[in-house]
């Protein structure tokens, strides 16, 4: 209720005991219609164990497993290049950028509805006209990228 009452969708979730209170903040979160991000670096567990465990859990099911650094790189605007366009779609999916060609397949590289409607949030804070039917629809870095730089101005 106040997550709603602030206007808010997104939650970024660090803490203790990421497999116990932490991943079920996250679940919670996604059943509320909430975009919850895990920040692998901000969590502590009993074990290395349980911590990969949250982390893979929430990441396959309801959120977004991210660093404390990509997290706060990508609290910037939209992307700017084609390259900008493969490093946000490789940081949502935690792989090296090097793997995401501009023409390759993204659903082909494991990405889901809940990171493409991340990214969605994330363009259209910054001002991009961009919706999650149209990257679904055409699931390229490359025609995300033409999209993205259609639509480049900044809405006030």
């Amino acid at each position: 209720e106040r997550m709603t009452g602030w206007k808010r969708d997104q939650l970024i979730v660090c803490g203790i005991y990421a497999h116990i209170g932490c991943m079920m903040t996250a679940c919670d979160a996604f059943m509320n219609d909430i975009q919850p991000f895990l920040v692998a670096d901000a969590l502590a567990d009993f074990s290395a164990e349980n911590h990969a465990m949250a982390l893979t859990w929430v990441a396959q099911r309801c959120g977004v497993a991210t660093s404390a650094a990509d997290l706060l790189a990508n609290l910037g605007g939209a992307p700017n290049t084609l390259d900008e366009v493969r490093a946000e779609v490789a940081s949502v999916l935690g792989v090296p950028v090097e793997e995401i060609g501009a023409d390759d397949n993204l659903l082909d590289h494991g990405i889901d509805s809940i990171r493409i409607m991340s990214l969605v949030e994330r363009w259209r804070r910054a001002g991009r006209e961009i919706t999650f039917v149209a990257l679904a629809d055409k699931p390229t870095p490359a025609d995300w990228w033409a999209m993205l730089s259609a639509g480049a101005a900044v809405h006030a």
